[in-house]
Formats: C-alpha cells, structure tokens, sequence
C-alpha cells in the first residue's frame, strides 16, 4: 500500500509499531492469512546505506538498526544514544571503518 499524506503513513506506522505480528486476516483481507509488513519507502542512495549499517551493525554487536521517517539509526545497546547515520563517511566514523 502507498499513502500519499505523509501524515496518515506516520499514523499507520506508529499504530502498527504498538500493535505486533498484524496478518492480512486482521484487515479483513480475503484468502489465506499472512503477515504484514509496513516498511518506509527509500531512496537508492538511503537503500544502499541502510544495508551496509544493518551489516555493520551485526559485525559490531549493535542491538538497534532503524529507520525513522526516512533517517537512518543506530544503537548499540538500550540505554544508549541512538547515532544519526546519513553517509556512508557516518559509518566510518561509528564503527570505526
């Protein structure tokens, strides 16, 4: 699904975000039940760079890989500051690349 309002798909994402394992049941989708996933739409480029943190981040022991409105994040650990990662020069300086 594609919303067009950028504020309806913040809403959609954070409801889903406090509700787990959502299936297609649960939105009274015809057929057979499966999972449902909201995922936010990325540039190439931000594609590109949230796949090598998420790598980076497993290499490293981080717990927490995300991406929020667009902007990508890392954490190490809970109770940890959440690191702004937005160039691939970010992650050299985060993992120590």
């Amino acid at each position: 699904m594609r919303l067009l309002r950028r504020n309806k798909r913040d809403q959609l994402i954070k409801a889903s975000k406090s509700r787990r394992n959502v299936n297609s049941s649960d939105l009274d989708v015809p057929g057979k039940s499966y999972k449902v996933f909201y995922n936010e739409r990325l540039t190439k480029e931000n594609r590109m760079l949230f796949r090598e943190t998420r790598t980076k981040a497993k290499e490293h022991d981080y717990s927490y890989c995300w991406v929020t409105q667009g902007n990508i994040f890392v954490k190490q650990r809970e109770g940890k500051a959440a690191q702004p990662v937005r160039s691939f020069d970010d992650l050299a300086r985060i993992f120590g690349i």
